[in-house]
């Protein structure tokens, strides 16, 4: 086994060596896990909580480079994370500064050897300083550009009132060119033959559901996906002890694309704004309350689809795991009573091809995000 892994690594078909090589616990474990905490705590959706996990995880990765190509001396790498995450964090979240903070302090403690030289405070220089390029670059970015216009009205459109994220497809992505890039066909049209097949579909899936499927639905339902995915990768950090560099790879291409994922999604709800099933059948009541945003395509099918395919890529070995997890994802939305057929099946082939490109872009030679590949200082 062990030299089958090895020269898996050598062709370029696993990532990383997988050696116990990580410290414990993992620093960007941690603070992925602390970006968990305060989304959840403060009840941030899912594209928005996908922004904040990208950003934080973007100023790790950029840091970590920025050391690598030119600081002089060996500041440690949990340091330069600990410096990174914690100014972006305190960005996103303001209110809940002094626990970053405190976050902080415990991590810089706890860094073995490195008490008496300087070399914490230098590491912890470097990622504040990234991380303040950061949070430029986030002010910047178009997530929270107003959004002026007008619900559509008429035959299978959504009827709600503030939807959540309509300008999103006007944000800046990381991999792709733009929210546009890729985009799913037009929906059936309202009333075709197609169309009321997936009505019906919905109809017989509520009929029909049995306990292992409400089960799924709440798998999926009752936690953010960006959050489900984070978690398996983080508990693939630990089982692997993957380092600090390659669990910094790692989590920063999982949400860079999940983000990117988002915004491609959430440019097709607002292209076409189509009606809820709940919308369309008087009197049906769905398992779990319809997120308010217009229904194609479907944001857990599209993330999980592109996420599976990323995933496949830093562990292969689980691949075909991960796949199955994405295709649960989409059908659970369908058992949930709150998506159509199409809305999960052409959300999953749209996150395929973003999941393509981002996999290619981790084939490709290492780069920052947004901090400057040529600076240095």
């Amino acid at each position: 086994m062990a030299l089958v892994v090895a020269v898996l690594f050598v062709i370029g078909q696993l990532p990383f060596p997988l050696s116990a090589s990580a410290s414990s616990p993992n620093p960007v474990v941690v603070w992925n896990g602390l970006t968990t905490s305060l989304g959840l705590g403060h009840g941030t959706a899912a594209p928005y909580l996908a922004r904040d996990y990208t950003l934080v995880q973007v100023a790790i990765w950029d840091a970590l480079q920025m050391n690598l190509r030119g600081h002089s001396g060996t500041p440690p790498r949990a340091a330069i994370v600990a410096g990174a995450a914690s100014e972006v964090l305190a960005y996103l979240f303001p209110t809940d500064a002094t626990q970053i903070s405190a976050t902080e302090s415990g991590q810089l403690a706890s860094i073995a050897g490195y008490n008496n030289n300087g070399q914490v405070t230098s590491g912890s220089e470097i990622g504040h300083d990234v991380g303040k390029k950061v949070v430029a670059y986030a002010m910047t970015d178009g997530f929270d550009a107003l959004w002026n216009g007008a619900i559509p009205s008429g035959p299978c459109k959504w009827t709600g009132a503030n939807p959540i994220g309509p300008a999103l497809g006007e944000a800046k992505t990381f991999i792709l060119s733009s929210p546009s890039e890729f985009q799913p066909p037009p929906p059936y049209a309202c009333g075709s033959p197609q169309d009321l097949a997936d009505v019906q579909a919905v109809i017989d899936a509520q009929n029909n559901l049995t306990p292992e499927e409400v089960a799924i639905v709440h798998k999926w339902a009752d936690m953010p996906p960006p959050t489900i995915w984070n978690n398996m990768l983080d508990d693939r950090i630990r089982s692997h002890s993957l380092s600090i560099l390659d669990s910094a790879r790692a989590s920063v291409y999982l949400n860079v694309g999940i983000y990117d994922a988002f915004l491609s999604c959430w440019d097709a709800k607002y292209t076409y704004w189509t009606a809820r099933p709940f919308q369309r059948m008087p009197g049906f009541v769905p398992v779990i309350p319809t997120p308010n945003f217009p229904s194609y395509v479907s944001g857990h099918s599209t993330i999980s689809s592109t996420a599976s395919l990323i995933m496949g890529q830093l562990f292969p070995e689980d691949a075909g795991f991960f796949l199955a997890q994405a295709q649960e994802a989409a059908v659970s939305r369908l058992w949930a009573g709150i998506h159509f057929p199409q809305d999960n099946n052409n959300g999953f082939a749209l996150g395929a091809e973003i999941g393509a490109k981002v996999v290619n872009d981790m084939r490709a030679p290492i780069h920052p995000f947004v901090f400057p590949s040529g600076q240095t200082s």
